[in-house]
Parts: structure tokens; sequence; C-alpha cells
């Protein structure tokens, strides 16, 4: 089974909380090539977006980290913008969010979350399997 990683699954992996384990293990099978990982530059955006707005010396450091993570980027076309913004009308999600569901339909992989505005997402246009980590 192949995943998709949102902004708060790896935020959650890098600052160690509630459902680090998790996610750990997720990058785990994919070092070992158990599983693919996937996920959008919209998405990788948020994570650095965070890490500068913490800023200090560590900011930089984070972002080295995420850099070595094995996540295959899937950029932004046209195809993926129009999947994103169908589900972030049909499911009145955030269009960061819009954007995880579409990368995780387009590579039929599950979904991997902290964000539970995901919970909304149900009925029979839903692209992939989602995995919510536990609440913090």
């Amino acid at each position: 089974m192949n995943h998709t990683l949102d902004a708060s699954a790896v935020l959650r992996y890098i600052d160690n909380e509630a459902g680090a384990d998790e996610v750990k293990q997720i990058l785990l099978d994919a070092y070992n090539q158990q599983t693919e990982l996937y996920m959008n530059t919209v998405n990788w955006s948020e994570i650095v977006y965070a890490f500068l707005k913490r800023g200090g010396v560590g900011a930089r450091s984070k972002i080295q980290q995420l850099d070595a993570l094995p996540i295959t980027l899937v950029p932004v076309d046209e195809y993926l913008a129009s999947l994103a913004a169908s589900y972030r009308l049909n499911f009145k999600l955030h269009l960061a969010d819009s954007f995880a569901l579409a990368t995780a339909g387009r590579s039929k992989s599950t979904l991997v979350t902290g964000d539970f505005d995901f919970k909304n997402v149900k009925g029979p246009s839903v692209p992939s399997a989602i995995h919510f980590l536990p609440k913090k």
C-alpha cells in the first residue's frame, strides 16, 4: 500500500507529536521500498512555511530533515489543480487539504493526516482511503 502524506503528518513526525511513531514507520517502510510516499508541492510549501515562521537556527535544520525524507514530490499541474478544486467544493476543505486528497487519489494511495477536517470526506466520490493519526 502506498501513502500520501499531508503537511500535518510530516509536522507531527518532525515535532514528535501524537502519531509520530506511525509516520516514522511509514517512512521506514519507504526507505526499505515497502511503500511509496507522495506529497504535492503545495503541502511541501506548507511545511517549509511552518518552519520559516517558527524561525531560529532550527528552521534550516528542519528543512534539511525534510529534504532527506523518502518522499516523491508531485508537482501541481492543471489536472491536479482541477481535481483539488472539485474536492474543495464538494467537501468544503481548505485548499492545501484539497491538494493532499487529490494527490492521494491520483497516486492511488492512502492519505495519512492528523487533520480532522477530512472527517467530512465521505461517499462514493472519495478517491482514496484516509488514515487519521491520533488526536493531539
